[in-house]
């Protein structure tokens, strides 16, 4: 996929996330998502909300992993 494709898709997710907010799923593929499209600062806190506010989520050690990927891009800006 490309950058722009990946911008289509988080215009999309946000819309599902609207939608569907009670889904922890989708939450995750928004965070995902603006991981993709460069916004580590709005996917850690997309991510750690879903981590709040599902904490019995079935997908939280990818979750998590995510979570430590956004944190790592955000060092690499600020270096």
């Amino acid at each position: 996929y490309t950058r722009r494709e990946f911008e289509s898709c988080l215009q999309v997710q946000e819309r599902i996330v609207q939608l569907q907010p009670e889904s922890p799923a989708e939450w995750r593929d928004l965070g995902v998502l603006l991981l993709l499209t460069g916004r580590p600062i709005r996917a850690s806190e997309v991510l750690k909300q879903l981590l709040q506010d599902f904490p019995e989520f079935s997908d939280r050690n990818s979750v998590e992993g995510y979570l430590k990927q956004a944190r790592e891009e955000l060092v690499q800006m600020i270096k």
